[in-house]
């Protein structure tokens, strides 16, 4: 008896394994498509500019007022209330 169930259950991993290659057979064909579609799309690193080191060297000014202490109102407005 034991062999009869040993060949049913070599049949049950047989359909199963068959049907679990089909179904990663069409999800590998999904990822694909959207691998495909996801390349056509403008966000891709080709897309972006390149990199300009120093580009707004210059456009923020810190003026002297910037080094001196705070007010008592100013920092009245950083504590947590």
């Amino acid at each position: 008896m034991a062999s009869k169930s040993k060949k049913n259950t070599d049949a049950a991993r047989l359909q199963t394994s068959d049907s679990l290659k089909e179904k990663l057979e069409r999800l590998a064909k999904e990822i694909g498509a959207l691998t495909a579609a996801d390349t056509n799309s403008p966000t891709t690193s080709a897309a972006k500019p390149r990199r300009v080191p120093g580009r707004f060297k210059g456009a923020l000014v810190v003026g002297p007022q910037f080094f001196e202490p705070l007010t008592d109102d100013e920092l009245k407005e950083f504590a947590a209330e």
